[in-house]
């Protein structure tokens, strides 16, 4: 029998590293790992690429959101802060057709979608 969670949530975060610079899928699981989490707290990231990688099994409740973990399912696109280190909207223009379609009607209609770039607060995304 599949385990399964009841899912209301999509969390959509940046990794709030620096747009000039990389952050793979395994430099981003060790950061997590050596902030004490099994495995990456986040269960899907997008590479600046526009990849979209399996960092945790959605059977998990994942470690991203506080007080939201258990009823979501989290996503960090890589980036977030600009060349000079403030925050900012640095998607690619590979990685906004992911956001594009997590936001979708349809997608909404199933979920409830939050975004945020701290993990303790979520803000509805209209």
């Amino acid at each position: 029998m599949i385990k399964q969670r009841n899912i209301t949530l999509i969390v959509v975060h940046c990794t709030a590293s620096p747009c000039t610079s990389n952050l793979t899928p395994e430099a981003l699981d060790s950061m997590h790992k050596r902030q004490g989490f099994a495995e990456c707290g986040y269960h899907y990231y997008i590479t600046k690429d526009g990849t979209i990688h399996h960092m945790r099994d959605i059977t998990h409740i994942g470690a991203h959101a506080k007080g939201y973990n258990t009823p979501s399912i989290g996503v960090a696109y890589e980036g977030g802060l600009d060349a000079s280190g403030r925050a900012a909207d640095t998607r690619t223009d590979s990685q906004k057709p992911f956001s594009a379609s997590c936001c979708s009607p349809t997608t909404e209609q199933r979920f409830a979608v939050t975004a945020t770039s701290r993990p303790t607060s979520t803000t509805t995304v209209p």
